[in-house]
């Protein structure tokens, strides 16, 4: 009962906010009223809900993966696919997504480090200044590059030469997607694919969807809540 107190007096206070002159306190109690407001009660325990992203690597049992891993968030820093738990670390959501008839397009933010969201790193490169063309200032272009990690960075953006933005290729999420990001050198497109020799995740050239090595860059968005 004592939680339903609480937030109980936090809701006069974020009323109080709402109608009378704010005091330095209002910012903080409306980040609380939003906080409880994206939980979900269950008895005496809050659940938190979001998806997995699960990926089928049946295809790679030789090479001794499971049949569905997901998505992890291992550490501030680093993105790896491993068996699937019902932990935050494994949990994600959209962020500032938009969608359309045929894609839904956004950030894809951790639910374990919630100010942290996917990203791939960008490498800047002057293809006119190799070849010895004198254009004066004009800006380098930046892709990715196949074979990096997957990392997290910042939700905000403010990181330098870091995309945060994935788009799912034609699909359901439910049915499995292919993410796919910033195109690689010469113009390829490039997805979220799960390594076949390692735990990694990579960026690597989209397959096509009737390849059948393409399970490994599948994704099911898969909805749960962990506590």
């Amino acid at each position: 009962m004592a939680h339903i107190r609480v937030q109980a007096g936090l809701l006069l206070m974020a009323l109080a906010c709402a109608t009378e002159m704010e005091s330095d306190a209002c910012p903080q109690l409306q980040r609380q009223m939003l906080q409880i407001a994206s939980t979900k009660k269950h008895g005496d325990a809050t659940f938190k809900t979001g998806y997995q992203l699960e990926v089928n690597m049946t295809k790679l049992s030789w090479l001794g993966k499971t049949e569905r891993q997901c998505l992890q968030a291992s550490s501030r820093t680093e993105v790896i696919y491993s068996a699937c738990k019902k932990e935050a670390a494994y949990g994600w959501a959209w962020k500032d997504e938009s969608s359309s008839e045929n894609k839904i397009s956004g950030k894809i933010r951790s639910l374990e480090y919630t100010d942290l969201c996917l990203s791939q790193t960008l490498h800047a490169s002057t293809p006119w200044a190799d070849a010895g063309w004198d254009i004066g200032s004009f800006p380098p272009i930046w892709s990715a590059l196949q074979g990096d990690p997957l990392k997290l960075t910042r939700c905000d953006g403010k990181q330098h030469g870091k995309n945060l933005i994935f788009d799912t290729r034609k699909g359901d999420l439910q049915k499995g997607v292919q993410l796919q990001g910033t195109s690689c050198h010469h113009g390829t497109d490039c997805c979220v694919d799960a390594s076949g020799s390692s735990s990694k995740v990579l960026v690597w050239e989209c397959k096509k969807s009737t390849n059948e090595w393409a399970v490994n860059q599948k994704w099911f968005w898969e909805k749960f809540h962990f506590q």
